[in-house]
């Protein structure tokens, strides 16, 4: 009987830890009418615990690697100044809890944190590296992640049923959020172009030569569909320099 491969899942925690701090969050209002927030940090720290424990028995995986996304630096701010500018400019809403749980997942979990880059890149880069022996499964809420080719798991859409990303599949997607653009990140893609103008854009033959005639048509350039591109673009492995932390931008094939 032939020895099952080791498992290794791949996780971005950044919304697993948001989540669970704005729902550990409470608020005490003085006399005056001032009120102040705090937390429970040992409920926070046990729905953490909890959480991955039931990833890790549903999707059968043997271990798992944490990702959390650098906040000193965004790599895509050197390519769109207005990257997740919505988010900057917002008042801020950050959760009490949510330095504490970083930490706690840094120390506890040994989460990884690299320099100027997202949680979601960290993870893409992972399920893309051939160095990392044995099945890995990319454990993901977040759409994006359907850039990258390999196992995936997205318990919001397909409860823990693992499905395989193709790299003809990844390269579709790419072109879609080119084409969409994601105003929650602070891209605005291809004006005018929704889902459906994408899949007909696209049609039977996923090429980057579609997907420029698509900008043209809107009086704009190759150069703004580059850019659209490496934003949309999850990186894989060896897009990523560790020792200089240059990212090596995207570009047709």
């Amino acid at each position: 009987m032939a020895k099952q491969k080791k498992r290794t899942l791949l996780v971005d925690v950044d919304q697993l830890l948001h989540r669970i701090a704005v729902g550990c969050q409470r608020t005490w209002q003085e006399d005056d009418g001032t009120v102040y927030p705090f937390g429970d940090a040992e409920e926070a720290k046990q729905r953490v615990d909890n959480e991955i424990a039931v990833w890790l028995r549903r999707t059968k995986s043997d271990a798992a690697r944490f990702a959390l996304t650098c906040n000193d630096w965004n790599w895509r701010l050197d390519v769109l100044k207005s990257y997740k500018g919505n988010r900057r400019d917002a008042p801020s809403s950050k959760p009490i809890l949510l330095p504490y749980l970083r930490k706690y997942m840094m120390k506890v979990y040994k989460a990884t944190k690299v320099f100027s880059l997202e949680a979601d890149d960290v993870t893409s880069i992972w399920l893309t590296d051939p160095r990392i022996r044995g099945e890995k499964v990319l454990l993901s809420y977040d759409k994006d992640l359907l850039c990258t080719p390999g196992l995936h798991c997205d318990p919001g859409r397909h409860g823990f049923e693992l499905f395989e990303v193709t790299e003809e599949e990844a390269t579709r997607h790419h072109f879609t959020q080119t084409l969409t653009g994601d105003t929650a990140d602070g891209y605005k893609g291809c004006p005018g172009c929704g889902p459906i103008g994408a899949e007909n854009v696209l049609g039977k033959e996923v090429t980057w030569d579609a997907v420029v005639a698509a900008f043209e048509r809107k009086k704009l350039t190759e150069d703004d569909a580059l850019q659209q591109a490496r934003v949309a673009h999850m990186l894989r492995y060896g897009d990523y320099d560790y020792k200089t932390k240059e990212v090596k931008l995207w570009n047709p094939k």
